[in-house]
């Protein structure tokens, strides 16, 4: 699936979601297939939603992330 494809698809479920809970917090959950950027601009547009996507990994992302992944697994095992 593509951008256009996914971001028509979105669409088309917010606006029955809509009609039915027009107030309502709208959470898109997905993988990485789906954080195309126009997308997460026309989620972060609208009232009332949030995404959450997974993305791929990469040597960037791994680098970037490093710190926090490392505090997440410290307070795991503290907590054990």
């Amino acid at each position: 699936m593509r951008g256009k494809q996914a971001l028509a698809l979105l669409r088309r479920l917010v606006e029955r979601l809509r009609r039915a809970w027009p107030k309502t917090l709208i959470l898109f959950r997905g993988d990485s297939h789906f954080a195309y950027p126009a997308v997460m601009d026309y989620i972060e547009k609208a009232p009332n939603m949030g995404y959450v996507t997974g993305l791929q990994t990469n040597s960037v992302l791994k680098r970037l992330a490093a710190e926090v992944v490392e505090e997440a697994r410290r307070l795991y095992r503290y907590r054990q």
